[in-house]
């Protein structure tokens, strides 16, 4: 079994109630990680507050323009070039 699980998304999930048990399921087993990357910060406040009601471990987002603050080898595993 996996230590951790990232979620990476750049949206609301399409199926909440599947989104919420698939969580909840494995986190029983594993940490649960979500990371969203919004298209504005406002976006990205939002995305955040929604990821957050599916009770994941930790809560990240983050605005496109924003991506620079994080670490390049993350950046470059997310959106290569």
């Amino acid at each position: 079994r996996p230590d951790l699980v990232i979620t990476l998304t750049d949206g609301a999930p399409d199926n909440s109630y599947a989104t919420k048990k698939m969580v909840h399921s494995l986190k029983k087993y594993t940490k649960m990680v979500a990371f969203g990357i919004g298209s504005d910060s406002a976006d990205a406040k939002s995305m955040e507050e929604r990821l957050k009601k599916f009770d994941y471990n930790k809560v990240l987002s983050v605005s496109v323009n924003e991506m620079g603050r994080l670490p390049k080898k993350l950046v470059d595993l997310i959106a290569p070039t």
